[in-house]
């Protein structure tokens, strides 16, 4: 059974390894929306889900917003915002992004990128997303931030389901290179990220190395 695993694993990194790199010039700019989840303080500066590997992704996220809003392309974050009586915090997760603290809001390298914040209060951020204008206006949506299994895994999935249930076919794509998930012993990332990423694959996912501009 190891062996199996370890072997099924394998082929899902070369899988993911050769992702290939997706160009601006393949999108019109007035139809893609930039999505990034959960860039905020709680989960790339401090806090009980602070992670190192989500912190690296700020300097490639600010790189891609400029690039994006260079190109005329929307920008929009999602931030985790809980109270205390937050359900969510009644699970698996610490407590983490409570209201009165630093944490839910962005990390100060993206605020001046990204004017439109939704909060939200589950890891899947579709249901405070699915607003007509978000969801009609857009044909492209490019999903970013972390964690990997978590928030984007739900969104990607969430958002590329609703459209097929209406035979609406739309690109949701997921950068390898702007996502990543947090690592523990119970949780190791790298093996996280791969099996997520062919799932979103398996799922009509558009899942691209990198974004080139």
């Amino acid at each position: 059974m190891n062996d199996y695993i370890i072997s099924a694993l394998e082929e899902m990194e070369q899988r993911v390894r050769s992702a290939q790199p997706l160009s601006f010039s393949g999108l019109n700019p007035e139809e893609t929306l930039l999505v990034s989840v959960d860039m905020n303080n709680g989960f790339a500066k401090q806090g009980a889900l602070f992670s190192e590997r989500v912190k690296a992704l700020i300097p490639k996220t600010a790189a891609l917003a400029a690039a994006c809003e260079e190109h005329g392309v929307v920008l929009v974050a999602v931030s985790d915002h809980h109270n205390e009586q937050s359900i969510e915090l009644n699970g698996g997760y610490p407590p983490h992004c409570l209201e009165g603290t630093d944490e839910p809001s962005l990390v100060s390298e993206l605020q001046a990128f990204f004017p439109t914040v939704i909060e939200k209060n589950s890891t899947n951020a579709f249901y405070k997303m699915s607003t007509k204008e978000l969801l009609s206006d857009y044909k492209n949506f490019i999903i970013t931030g972390c964690c990997t299994d978590i928030c984007i895994f739900q969104l990607a999935c969430a958002l590329k389901t609703y459209f097929n249930e209406q035979n609406d076919l739309r690109d949701i794509i997921v950068p390898v290179s702007l996502v990543d998930t947090y690592d523990s012993p119970q949780h190791p990332a790298q093996m996280m990220n791969t099996v997520f990423l062919c799932s979103m694959m398996d799922n009509g996912i558009r899942v691209v190395s990198d974004i080139l501009y």
